[in-house]
């Protein structure tokens, strides 16, 4: 067995008769780690196809590898999935787009904020206020990007308060 540094340590079941360096073995490299990862979700996919949770913690994933066509899938199918309003799923998906926002990772952001914006729509309505924080969100974001027309598109979607340029 190999452990990458960001395993949790404390988790990993060691033999009490075998020395703790012959059971964790030499550890993996950043790549080998999220290949790892990738093959271990994609057998819980096979295992429970319908859980929206695995598809954003793969889609996580194939982002930090910078595949995100893969990862768009798979945030389309989580979306497609979600049913529920009260989903912990939504929020999650949030949190990892403003995690990626400030740390300047725009392609990640963009489709997580994307995704959650779209749930969030369907479920409370373009008006609620999930939404228009989000959407908020999404034009900050192109505009630390660099991408001054994309927000100016966005910004255009958010609700206007009558009597008011907001």
């Amino acid at each position: 067995m190999a452990i990458h540094v960001l395993d949790e340590i404390w988790l990993v079941k060691l033999d009490p008769n075998v020395p703790t360096y012959q059971q964790l073995g030499i550890a993996l490299t950043h790549d080998d780690f999220m290949v790892e990862q990738l093959e271990q979700l994609n057998r819980t996919i096979e295992m429970d196809p319908l859980n929206a949770e695995n598809y954003v913690e793969r889609a996580l994933f194939q982002i930090s590898l910078e595949e995100y066509e893969k990862a768009g899938a798979d945030l389309e199918e989580c979306a497609r999935l979600l049913k529920s309003d009260d989903d912990p799923v939504v929020s999650m998906m949030g949190w990892w787009a403003r995690r990626h926002h400030v740390q300047a990772l725009y392609k990640g952001a963009e489709l997580l904020y994307l995704q959650t914006i779209e749930i969030i729509q369907r479920i409370y309505g373009t008006e609620s206020s999930g939404t228009i924080n989000h959407l908020k969100n999404l034009i900050k974001l192109y505009e630390a990007w660099g991408k001054p027309e994309k927000a100016e598109q966005w910004r255009a979607k958010l609700p206007r308060k009558e009597g008011t340029k907001e």
